[in-house]
């Protein structure tokens, strides 16, 4: 019997650790890949930048006076060099080696029109056009690539997505900076006006950059960036985009330019530098979390791993006590007995000694059984804050999926199951007004009170930012929308004091849909599509799909 207990508590003890190792390396493996997804992700946006240095080096090389054009080869090729070497640290990673290749091809025919252009004599403005127009497109394509890639990593890294959007925005933002610049420099240098072409181009250009820097709004709340982000937008206002109004309004109303283009190309670099130095900041910034998240969940792995074999020391430990200072004086006792039952009095007895062991393995079998307790509870700790959103306190998305794994795959036609994505009007209004702590109480506050509703079957989780889903059950559409119906009076009724004392309200806008044999996938894009013809038609108010 004392062997079975030993071997059941052996056993025990070992799939208890292996559970928690499991949820521990899972954690691990997040991180690292993360890690690595970032480090490509920064390969390729250095790729970038060398490539639109390269197209630089390329436009001086192709605009340069005659005698200038060694200088500017050289430079150029030196360019080239860097370009290709980042190109083939991305080629050795498996999964961008064809995508990767594809791009050099047309980087590579690119620069055969470039130096078909230069070893030309006559070199006309319109080869020179062509040329650059084809390092252009050459580079977009490679951009291209990177926006699919980075896109890729954020719709499969739920708690990454912030930060690789972020990485995408700066890459836009170098990479259309550069592209502003080469319609400019070709008409400085030949005299020429900017084409409606590439006037569209520039006025696209310029409100897609507006969007990027709002993107970007996210390093505010980040003290080590907010000061650099401000000065590399203002630098990019009174420097950058001034000098193309200039260059603009002079070709306007006096059609022949007012600066060369060398030094519009100065000028130009100038007002990106503290760009550049942001970017250069987030990305250092940006290596050291994620390598500093990965250390430490290595070193938790390591931690459960070195206490699981140390507690598998300890079991054998006990066993072979449990052996040979308890089992074999058991025997020994037993056999006593029965010597004495047999009036065979002269074998040898069990001695007091023997009791004190039994009394010694009570108190091993207490002591193991807390540690038991103890990793149980850390395991059990440790699901919950996988599942739980830290703000609110209420399921995250990962606590929505595994819910949503637990309902049955086919759902019958009288389905009385609905999902609905809540968002909070104006938000955004809120955090601005009354500032991000108190956006956090609301956040905190809606949360409570679509927790509180909710009955039995139904459930809650927070999506991100001020987003919310709710699955719940209804016998029909009416019910259903009685039941969205009472969420939203609810939500209208919630008061929250602001800093300043005032009492501030919140509305919310539903996109619903009723649950079928549709992937979970489709559900949640019809109720965002439904979500969002909410907002179209004023907020506040349930749409339905």
């Amino acid at each position: 019997m004392l062997i079975v207990l030993s071997c059941a508590v052996a056993l025990i003890s070992t799939v208890l650790s292996c559970w928690q190792i499991t949820a521990v390396s899972h954690h691990y493996i997040a991180a690292r890949e993360r890690a690595s997804k970032f480090n490509t992700i920064k390969l390729m946006l250095n790729t970038n930048h060398l490539m639109g240095n390269e197209r630089g080096y390329s436009n001086e090389y192709l605009l340069e006076t005659s005698q200038d054009e060694l200088h500017a080869k050289t430079a150029l090729n030196m360019a080239r060099e860097k370009t290709d070497a980042s190109i083939q640290q991305l080629k050795a990673i498996p999964a961008l080696t064809a995508r990767v290749a594809d791009a050099e091809e047309g980087l590579s025919i690119a620069r055969r029109t470039v130096d078909n252009v230069m070893t030309d004599s006559t070199k006309t403005p319109t080869e020179v056009a062509r040329a650059m127009n084809a390092l252009l497109d050459a580079t977009g394509a490679f951009n291209k690539l990177t926006i699919s890639v980075s896109m890729n990593f954020a719709s499969k890294d739920i708690a990454g997505t912030g930060y690789f959007y972020t990485l995408l925005s700066l890459g836009e933002i170098r990479d259309t900076l550069g592209r502003m610049a080469t319609p400019y420099l070709f008409s400085l240098r030949y005299d020429t006006p900017i084409s409606k072409e590439d006037m569209t181009a520039t006025t696209k250009r310029q409100a897609r950059l507006n969007v990027l820097w709002l993107l970007l709004g996210g390093l505010k709340d980040n003290p080590a960036l907010s000061g650099d982000l401000q000065r590399a937008r203002e630098d990019y206002k009174n420097k950058t985009e001034f000098l193309i109004k200039s260059v603009d309004n002079h070709m306007t109303y006096n059609g022949l330019k007012h600066i060369d283009a060398v030094v519009f190309s100065i000028q130009y670099r100038e007002g990106l530098s503290h760009f550049q130095l942001l970017e250069q900041k987030y990305l250092d910034n940006l290596g050291s979390f994620f390598a500093n998240q990965t250390e430490q969940s290595f070193d938790r792995l390591v931690e459960v791993i070195v206490s699981l074999i140390v507690l598998l020391c300890i079991i054998i430990t006990i066993c072979i006590f449990i052996n040979m200072r308890v089992l074999k004086p058991l025997l020994t006792l037993n056999e006593t007995i029965r010597n004495v039952m047999d009036d065979n009095i002269n074998k040898k007895g069990a001695d007091a000694e023997d009791a004190a062991e039994i009394q010694n393995l009570f108190k091993s079998i207490d002591l193991l059984d807390g540690v038991f307790k103890q990793q149980k509870a850390e395991t059990k700790v440790l699901t919950r804050k996988m599942n739980e959103d830290p703000l609110t306190g209420i399921g995250n998305r990962r606590f929505f999926n595994e819910q949503v794994a637990k309902l049955p795959q086919h759902i019958p036609e009288d389905a009385s199951l609905w999902l609905a994505i809540i968002d909070v009007d104006h938000f955004k209004r809120v955090n601005d007004t009354w500032g991000h702590p108190f956006g956090d109480e609301v956040l905190i506050g809606l949360a409570r009170t679509l927790q509180s509703n909710c009955r039995a079957g139904d459930f809650v989780a927070r999506f991100g930012g001020e987003e919310f889903a709710v699955m719940f059950n209804a016998e029909s559409d009416v019910q259903a929308q009685k039941i969205l119906a009472r969420f939203q009076e609810t939500i209208r009724a919630m008061r929250f004091v602001a800093p300043d004392g005032n009492q501030v309200g919140i509305t919310a806008s539903f996109g619903a849909v009723q649950v079928d044999d549709a992937s979970i996938e489709t559900l949640l894009e019809k109720a965002d599509a439904a979500l969002y013809q909410a907002k179209a038609d004023g907020r506040d108010r349930v749409s339905w799909a």
